[in-house]
């Protein structure tokens, strides 16, 4: 079994042009989807911005509100979002305080994520043998789950800055102490 990547673009009207591609049944074929800058340099577009990064915390998109009929979610530029609550996680409260505070201290714009379905990451990661203290920071997203979605740089580059601080910053006693939280 082979993996073809293929640009979004490729017209193939028959079973012989898949053939001829080298293509066969059973291969994973997913469009090719390169990062792109967009006109203005504050939105980027790229494939699955959720999936990208993780460490104790997972790294997701969550819907973006500034689009025609949305009636959730966060308008693009405007904030971290540090989820509370998403499908089957809930997450870690002293985290959230936690993070909440480094936002604060760091000068980055937040607000809180509540979803009450679908799943992310985070969700299998905290199910892990005894449990494993997690939350999701989530970027806004056009487009999510598309083969390609924009997010803002802002939220991208706060989402980072914040994330880079919270691994400058955890030690042992830090995990302990939120590990106690919930007990």
């Amino acid at each position: 079994m082979s993996t073809y990547a293929i640009a979004p673009f490729t017209a193939i009207e028959d079973s012989r042009e898949v053939e001829d591609l080298g293509i066969r049944v059973g291969d994973m074929v997913t469009f090719k989807t390169d990062f792109v800058q967009m006109a203005n340099p504050n939105y980027l577009c790229s494939k699955a911005w959720d999936d990208r990064v993780g460490v104790a915390i997972a790294i997701d998109s969550t819907y973006a509100k500034d689009v025609p009929q949305a009636k959730y979610g966060t308008n693009l530029g405007s904030r971290v979002n540090l989820s509370v609550m998403y499908g089957g996680t809930i997450s870690n409260r002293e985290l959230v305080y936690y993070m909440e505070d480094l936002c604060k201290e760091l000068g980055i714009d937040f607000v809180y994520d509540f979803f009450l379905r679908g799943a992310t990451d985070s969700e299998f990661i905290h199910l892990n043998r005894s449990g494993v203290v997690n939350m999701t920071l989530s970027i806004p997203s056009r487009y999510i789950h598309a083969h390609r979605s924009i997010v803002h740089r802002k939220d991208y580059d706060d989402t980072v800055k914040l994330l880079v601080e919270f691994c400058k910053r955890v030690d042992w006693d830090l995990v302990k102490k939120l590990q106690a939280s919930n007990r």
